[in-house]
């Protein structure tokens, strides 16, 4: 069950940063609750459809080649979406989830091999990912009020998430 866990976390992780992210720089436009359904709806269709097609992707040598490409593609819109005017790029908000759900979709062969129920995998990789980009959110709406100065809130967002492995399961300390 451990496994599960660290694999549902592992994969949701980037909705919890897209959450800080939009929260502190208001990319989206979009209310809070809304953006985590659709992170939640994209990261769970995204290991539903990678489930579905899993012994083509283990099949396959395509999976790194398509993984960097996508993530290509992804600081490619971010470095456009930054120089845009807000206005302008209004599906950014709808793209950002789908693009972020990628890794969902290249990580299932991981879920595959978990012994877990496909059901499972999905709904707890989706409940993650919504909750996730929420606890994003209510973090950067935290420093965004309490923090006036914009260095100092965006250090304690990354000391933050630089603490965040620290509080996963120790493996060398269970082994003892």
């Amino acid at each position: 069950m451990t496994k599960i866990i660290l694999l549902v976390f592992a994969v949701s992780w980037d909705s919890f940063v897209a959450g800080i992210g939009d929260g502190l720089l208001g990319m989206s436009g979009a209310s809070p609750v809304k953006m985590a359904a659709l992170f939640a709806l994209s990261d769970g269709a995204a290991t539903a459809i990678g489930l579905r097609a899993g012994a083509l992707w283990l099949n396959s040598n395509l999976i790194s080649t398509l993984s960097a490409a996508c993530w290509l593609l992804l600081v490619l819109a971010v470095v456009q979406r930054s120089l845009k005017p807000p206005a302008r790029a209004r599906a950014w908000p709808y793209l950002l989830p789908l693009v972020f759900s990628l890794d969902n979709l290249f990580a299932t062969p991981a879920f595959a091999h978990t012994g877990v129920a496909p059901v499972l995998s999905v709904g707890s990789t989706a409940a993650a990912s919504g909750l996730l980009f929420f606890s994003g959110r209510i973090l950067a709406w935290w420093a965004k009020t309490q923090l006036t100065d914009p260095i100092r809130r965006s250090s304690t967002c990354g000391r933050i998430l630089a603490c965040m492995p620290e509080l996963l399961p120790n493996r060398a300390a269970q082994s003892r």
